[in-house]
């Protein structure tokens, strides 16, 4: 049976255990159709959760997820989304403004994200809208405003952050109204840091779940070439099959959800039978010294 739905944030978003992100879905499905029938099969695995973002596909993957959305029908309404925007890239034919990649935090350009992916999607509300990267030059004070007067007006249901750092997410909660729910960052075996960093423990105190991409940290894991990685891949071999799991990108899986901030792993694949083996991994709770040899494979020695 699909596990239920957990909340990220007492006043943010139930998600699933594992979400979907949409991030390839133009090079992943030829048209709505096929998007509708995947989104079926999500539905059936108990995936109820998509990662979305503006820049996504060159700024067409929304416009792609809400057509499968509407030729899916009611069904839909299961979905709970989480939207980004905050990174500006150079999109010739879609946005030729764009000199140059930026940041774009302000209150004007969060509005017009949130009302643009609102429509491409076909919804009324995001369950969630997080600011994508951090604006150096958007003052934390009005992009406080800016998320809290989108809750208010009913666009978005909850708001949160996506690769903060402490400081940064520390000053922009204590600006808002209302809680951030979510910081969405990188986090996998390979990818540690956010372990000694204080980004994990700030989760705990602020009281969200973390959304985490790249937890397999990428295709380095699924074709290996450097030591450092076959090391590595191995040791993820071995763990994943002394608990029945797919494979090696299951074990990472397993690795990143073991944390006590309960982090939610974000998984891209456009095929549902990895999307099982995933939502399998992330239900998985590995031993404590199986932790740390993994820990240590990816390091290349013991813990201090």
């Amino acid at each position: 049976m699909p596990t239920l739905p957990d909340r990220l944030h007492a006043e943010g978003p139930a998600v699933s255990p594992v979400v979907w992100g949409c991030m390839r879905i133009r090079e992943q499905f030829a048209d709505a159709g096929a998007v509708a029938r995947f989104l079926g099969g999500l539905l059936d695995l108990g995936i109820t959760a998509i990662d979305s973002a503006d820049i996504y596909g060159d700024y067409e993957a929304e416009r792609a997820l809400g057509a499968g959305l509407r030729a899916l029908g009611p069904s839909a309404r299961q979905f709970t989304i989480v939207g980004k925007g905050g990174i500006a890239l150079t999109s010739p034919g879609n946005r030729p403004d764009h000199q140059v990649k930026h940041y774009h935090g302000g209150p004007e350009r969060l509005a017009a994200v949130v009302d643009r992916t609102l429509a491409d999607l076909g919804v009324e509300r995001l369950a969630a809208f997080l600011v994508h990267r951090p604006d150096w030059l958007a003052d934390p004070r009005q992009t406080a405003e800016a998320l809290d007067r989108l809750i208010d007006g009913g666009k978005i249901a909850a708001a949160g952050v996506s690769n903060h750092s402490t400081g940064q997410l520390t000053t922009l909660a204590s600006l808002r109204r209302h809680p951030v729910v979510t910081n969405q960052i990188e986090l996998s075996v390979r990818r540690r840091a956010p372990l000694t960093d204080g980004t994990l423990d700030q989760a705990i105190v602020h009281g969200f779940r973390p959304m985490i991409w790249s937890p397999v940290g990428g295709g380095r894991l699924l074709s290996p070439q450097a030591e450092a990685d076959r090391r590595l891949v191995a040791a993820l071999t071995e763990v994943a099959s002394a608990y029945g799991l797919a494979g090696p990108a299951e074990a990472a899986v397993a690795w990143v959800v073991r944390h006590p901030s309960r982090p939610v792993p974000i998984l891209g694949s456009g095929k549902l039978d990895r999307l099982r083996a995933g939502l399998e991994a992330a239900q998985t709770r590995l031993d404590r010294q199986d932790w740390y040899r993994l820990w240590q494979a990816a390091a290349g020695q013991e813990v201090d």
